[in-house]
């Protein structure tokens, strides 16, 4: 019968080899596939902070603390995504881009002063004249869409709405003095 030292020894043998096939694979995700067992046991079995391809760093470009693995260059999350959307490293001395100007006339040439700015409670600035122009096109397209030629036959095939029935007041009645 095996004592409780061998259950031991062989455990910690165990997980040496799974920790050596992760270290091999890659990550624990293959080792976990290569043996046909979940992550969650290949993490129990190699121990918590085991992980070779998960490791504790600072960011390259910012010096955040980042934890990344060992076959992408150490980036905060930040930085990531600012080198996909730029093309260029993420650097604390940067410069900012210039604020735009402020617009004086909107794109059809009114003038974006006095009366006819809106300011929208997000803070965004709009044209009243364009407002009003886009509304006066919406409602001429309703007016159209409402009047064409097929809503007109659809009208016409409509049963008639049956004739109102008139009261009429029985003979005698007192309130009929002609």
């Amino acid at each position: 019968m095996a004592t409780r030292d061998d259950i031991i020894r062989a455990r910690e043998a165990r997980s040496r080899e799974v920790l050596a096939l992760v270290a091999h694979l890659g990550s624990v995700k293959a080792a976990a596939a290569h043996l046909g067992i979940s992550r969650q046991r290949v993490e129990q079995l190699i121990g918590p902070g085991a992980h070779p391809e998960v490791v504790a760093t600072s960011c390259q470009d910012c010096g955040r603390p980042v934890r990344t693995s060992r076959h992408r260059p150490p980036r905060c999350p930040r930085c990531r995504g600012h080198l996909a959307r730029t093309g260029e490293p993420w650097s604390p001395n940067r410069v900012a881009p210039k604020p735009r100007p402020t617009a004086t006339h909107c794109k059809r040439g009114h003038p974006l002063a006095g009366a006819n700015l809106y300011v929208s409670p997000k803070g965004q600035r709009h044209c009243r004249a364009c407002a009003r122009d886009r509304g006066r096109q919406y409602r001429a397209e309703e007016r159209a869409r409402r009047s064409s030629p097929a809503r007109d036959v659809i009208r016409a095939r409509m049963r008639p709405a049956p004739p109102r029935l008139e009261v009429i007041a029985p003979a005698g009645d007192p309130t009929d003095d002609a």
